[in-house]
């Protein structure tokens, strides 16, 4: 009955009794030793259970291999194990990672996507030809065509992943908050360089002009968003003519938000954190605009058919900073879109290490608070196993982090350049661009398809 031996049978003890224990290749496992770091990572109790005792996992925070190595790491240093050479010499690597939960009987569950109706070949191969002439017809280079997209960014998430028992039937996390989230509006180059984050929170104020909200204030109160971190709060402001409720309506629309001196991200606010067409025109003034006025004066922008993004308001705007729109073929963001299929997941992964993380270190000070109440017996309810939820300042100091610590290497951006050039933004150095296909299995370099409405295909 001790959990992960539930399908042991007498025939199987019989068995195992009269054969011999073979020797196992390998170092001997320290048992007391990974029983330790078990108990890093898993606090259970006895309990009686419908009359039967039995071991009740109270609390545990194995989410990822990261966390698992760091509670190895953290007994390592231990007594009495950091007296015992074999231990002392121990790396713990993904392998013995992976023999730990084997011995430890803890197995990977999820704490759906359904498939959509795609466009034909023919209607993506299309619309890419299309983009692919201008690129071509207008002589756009690598530092001026541009990948952009808005992601919601979770950071009160739980983790999605964790190792549990077998006779787990699903795992669990510690409370979270589902809904808090802020947008991050991502762009990066053909040369594989990001440009800075757009970053859009929540706040409570209606209307045009959100310049009374306090939220950027309280921010600007937190450590690593001040004056001396580098912030300025600024107010943008633009008569937009947009049509609301089919009539057109013209007003000036004023949203405050604060930019970083040295990195240039920019941080905003609308009512729920959502990319607006004000928001896209507000991107273009004060970031997209300014960035490429000081050299090119020039730029194209390829992302999806998101609404605000084919609003006539906001292609007046871009054509006043010479910027061009391109949209993507419908429902293709996440086999065509860059910023989808090598941006968006390390941002949303960084989120999540930084909040298993956390919990671990909650963890480990709740695990004696419980142990000092077991220990007393004095009839009362023992302090429940409950992390404090992620704050909004956090999640964005961590998507910060990871732009630049992760987005910024030689090796992202080598990646980022191949995705522009796989996904048919960037040509060859023949002059040719990849052909979409459905069954494309690897990268077919092909001269750029017939574009629809053109006599003869595009001469590369």
């Amino acid at each position: 009955k001790v959990s992960g031996y539930e399908k042991v049978t007498t025939k199987m003890v019989r068995e195992w009794a009269r054969q011999k224990a073979s020797k196992k290749s390998g170092p001997k496992v320290d048992e007391e030793f990974e029983m330790q770091v078990l108990s890093q990572l898993v606090y259970s109790e006895v309990e009686k259970v419908n009359d039967v005792t039995q071991l009740v996992v109270k609390a545990n925070v194995a989410h990822s291999y990261a966390v698992i190595q760091r509670a190895a790491e953290t007994v390592q240093k231990m007594a009495p194990f950091d007296a015992r050479e074999n231990i002392k010499a121990k790396k713990f690597s993904k392998p013995w990672v992976k023999g730990f939960l084997a011995r430890a009987a803890l197995r990977r569950r999820r704490v759906t996507a359904s498939e959509k109706v795609l466009p034909s070949n023919e209607v993506v191969r299309g619309r890419m030809g299309e983009i692919q002439k201008v690129i071509v017809d207008e002589k756009y280079t690598d530092e001026e065509t541009i990948s952009a997209d808005e992601t919601g960014i979770f950071f009160g998430a739980p983790p999605k992943n964790q190792y549990v028992p077998e006779s787990a039937a699903r795992g669990t996390a510690a409370e979270s908050d589902d809904k808090a989230r802020f947008t991050s509006l991502q762009w990066g180059k053909g040369t594989g360089k990001m440009g800075p984050s757009f970053n859009i929170i929540k706040m409570s104020v209606k209307g045009t002009d959100l310049s009374t909200s306090r939220v950027l204030d309280n921010l600007q109160k937190c450590p690593g968003f001040g004056t001396a971190d580098g912030w300025e709060k600024k107010i943008w402001r633009r008569k937009l003519t947009l049509t609301i409720k089919g009539k057109e309506n013209t007003s000036e629309y004023v949203r405050p938000y604060l930019i970083h001196a040295t990195s240039g991200i920019v941080i905003t606010v609308q009512r729920k954190a959502w990319m607006d067409t004000a928001g896209i025109c507000m991107w273009a003034d004060v970031q997209l605009g300014p960035h490429y006025a000081k050299s090119t004066k020039r730029c194209l922008v390829v992302w999806d058919n998101c609404g605000p993004h084919k609003v006539p308001a906001v292609a007046e705007v871009l054509k006043a900073w010479g910027i061009r729109a391109e949209e993507l073929p419908p429902r293709m963001t996440d086999i065509l879109q860059v910023m989808d299929l090598v941006v968006n997941g390390p941002l949303k992964a960084a989120i999540r290490r930084a909040r298993i993380e956390a919990i671990f270190n909650y963890f480990q000070s709740w695990k004696i608070e419980r142990l000092q109440h077991v220990a007393k017996k004095d009839g009362t309810a023992p302090p429940p196993f409950k992390p404090p939820k992620p704050t909004q300042p956090v999640g964005l100091l961590t998507v910060f982090k990871a732009e630049q610590e992760t987005l910024g290497t030689e090796t992202f951006q080598a990646s980022m350049r191949k995705c522009f050039y796989e996904v048919g933004l960037l040509p060859d150095r023949e002059g040719k661009f990849v052909m979409f296909s459905h069954t494309r299995k690897g990268v077919i370099t092909q001269v750029m398809p017939q574009v629809a409405g053109s006599d003869d295909a595009v001469s590369v």
